[in-house]
């Protein structure tokens, strides 16, 4: 199955949320509820030649993927605006990303990056590695995936701000060829991570240090991907109320079931800009 390859060991995460609470503590001001900021994006499309089916997506595509992006994290106090749009053919950083810190991406994102810690860069490419993504829960969750996207988090920014940025397979923007992801939530899942949200089912049915959001339904995901059938419960039983989350952003439902975050995940999206993208 083609999702998602942002990952984060378990003990980075509960060490980034000990800083984080940390931080969140000692920030003197707060955002007002009704403030808006504008954040300026940069769309890099990598193409192996000048077609649609080799990456050279048009400027179409990308206009309905901003739009899609505003109207869905419009609810966090954010909008973006296209700041920037190039487009470079390249066959190795096309077919070449296989995983985080790679050597390949790398390349790429200190290439082309622009901008600071408040400035989102997304680079389209063709491919995204396959690798084995495991964690331990009740039950254990483990299932193999060939990613068609990852980004980094807020906050380690600080320690390798070039790798900072939003990698998706150009497919999956609206209108592309992506099967079952072509509707343009997959940048908007991304982003998601970029502003500091972690999937639904990190931590599995015992999502107690999970994704850290409180009205987070629990969640276990093993051979579900793109599964959006209502009433889905991969944790019953009377200690997990509740059923899946199948329509949130942050889950690997198909795009045409995503449609919502929770209040809990729009404040932590809100925290999360304040204190590590100075947004």
């Amino acid at each position: 199955q083609l999702e998602c390859g942002t990952f984060i060991s378990t003990e980075d995460r509960l060490a980034a949320e000990e800083k984080f609470q940390i931080d969140k503590a000692l920030k003197k001001t707060q955002r007002e509820a009704c403030q808006f900021s504008v954040a300026n994006v940069y769309f890099h499309v990598i193409a192996e030649n000048n077609t649609v089916a080799g990456g050279w997506l048009p400027d179409i595509a990308i206009e309905n993927q901003f739009h899609d992006l505003n109207q869905e994290l419009s609810f966090v106090g954010l909008q973006w605006t296209l700041a920037g749009i190039d487009r470079m053919i390249n066959e190795t950083w096309l077919r070449g990303i296989y995983q985080t810190n790679g050597v390949v991406q790398m390349e790429m994102k200190q290439r082309l990056g622009i901008g600071n810690v408040s400035d989102l860069n997304i680079y389209t490419v063709g491919y995204v590695a396959v690798f084995y993504y495991e964690f331990n829960s009740l039950p254990v969750c483990r299932f193999i995936l060939d990613a068609t996207r990852y980004s980094t988090f807020p906050f380690s920014y600080e320690y390798n701000p070039i790798d900072d940025g939003v990698i998706i397979r150009f497919p999956s923007l609206p209108g592309g060829t992506g099967t079952n992801n072509n509707m343009g939530e997959v940048a908007v899942h991304e982003v998601g991570h970029w502003v500091g949200l972690y999937h639904t089912f990190v931590g599995g049915c015992d999502n107690t240090e999970g994704d850290f959001v409180a009205d987070m339904l629990a969640e276990c995901l093993i051979d579900f991907i793109h599964d959006c059938s209502v009433g889905r419960d991969t944790c019953p039983g009377p200690e997990f109320p509740g059923e899946d989350p199948i329509h949130n952003h942050m889950d690997y439902t198909e795009d045409s079931c995503r449609a919502e975050f929770t209040p809990g995940q729009i404040g932590r999206m809100r925290d999360q800009l304040m204190i590590y993208r100075n947004i």
